[in-house]
């Protein structure tokens, strides 16, 4: 049974920490299509410092930005650092890295964090109640024509812990259907919903099929979400994970391997659309990946390469005109 860390299965008691109004003006705006993105910032002290800079000039202009392996400490957290840069709001945080007890003890926490140029109507914690990543960020956002809801995910780590992954989308997916009907209730509006984040594993597993809508069984109930990397460059590989040719992946990846080179290079992050997202408000118009290379030229800004999506935003109109 899904849980929520507020309240379980009780969806009035989201914490709400933006009272606004929903945005009414219907108008034409021409630049109201939403850029999206997604990056696993990697939470050691590797060239800390100027992988935030990096990583800054990675995502000026973006909209709204999931990040995972956020830094926290007692005087500093990378989400409130990088939301300042940006000249944007963190409007959600979730600590999630419970089995991580060094860094805790070394006074460190890692997030999952949702930074916005748009209000918060909503925000808060899903509790997953599976596996060690447990915790996710989410925030509805009041964006232009229609909110939008975000949930920003780490899901578990490891080749044997697709079981733990498959259970925490599920129940994600299970909020976000029980939200948007909250939604539809009480705002009378139709949102886009956005799942982003590292997954930590590739495009044919369990996890990503079930929400893909391409695992069926008769005793739950479905998932579709569109996969943005997939509907915007068919047959394109778009790793994010490439230890071959990120330094840092590579440095990463010395801690568990003998020759991380080796490692093949994966899919692993990624942006999903709720529902028949074809035509309709959420459609992926592009994406790409962001930090392949450096901007400043000092350094790459994660292990992973981040993702980059403009999802389509139209004026409200009726399917009948």
């Amino acid at each position: 049974t899904l849980a929520f860390l507020y309240s379980s299965l009780n969806l009035s008691a989201f914490k709400v920490v933006v009272p606004v109004c929903l945005r009414s003006d219907t108008s034409i705006v021409m630049d109201s299509n939403l850029k999206v993105a997604t990056w696993n910032i990697l939470w050691t002290d590797f060239n800390f410092e100027k992988r935030i800079e990096e990583i800054t000039a990675n995502l000026l202009g973006v909209d709204i930005i999931c990040l995972q392996e956020v830094r926290e400490d007692s005087i500093f957290h990378a989400g409130q650092e990088l939301a300042a840069k940006l000249g944007i709001k963190m409007v959600s945080n979730a600590h999630y890295a419970t089995s991580e007890k060094p860094k805790y003890e070394m006074g460190i926490k890692i997030n999952s964090v949702i930074l916005s140029k748009y209000d918060a109507i909503e925000s808060g914690v899903v509790d997953t109640k599976n596996g060690d990543y447990g915790l996710i960020a989410f925030a509805l956002l009041d964006t232009p024509h229609r909110p939008t809801l975000v949930f920003s995910a780490h899901l578990d780590w490891g080749g044997e812990k697709e079981f733990e992954r498959l259970a925490q989308v599920k129940s994600i997916n299970e909020a976000s259907q029980l939200y948007l009907e909250r939604i539809k209730r009480k705002y009378g509006a139709d949102p886009i919903i956005v799942l982003a984040g590292d997954f930590n594993t590739e495009p044919d597993s369990q996890t990503i099929l079930y929400l893909e809508g391409k695992q069926a069984t008769v005793q739950e109930n479905q998932a579709q979400w569109v996969d943005a990397w997939g509907l915007a460059n068919p047959g394109s590989e778009g790793y994010t994970s490439v230890p071959s040719e990120n330094e840092l992946a590579y440095k990463v990846g010395q801690a568990h391997v003998y020759e991380p080179s080796m490692i093949p290079p994966r899919r692993i992050d990624y942006i999903f659309v709720k529902g028949w997202a074809y035509g309709k408000p959420g459609h992926t118009l592009s994406a790409e990946l962001l930090g392949t290379r450096s901007l400043l030229g000092e350094t790459l800004g994660s292990d992973h390469y981040g993702i980059l999506a403009e999802l389509w935003n139209p004026t409200p109109k009726s399917l009948d005109d």
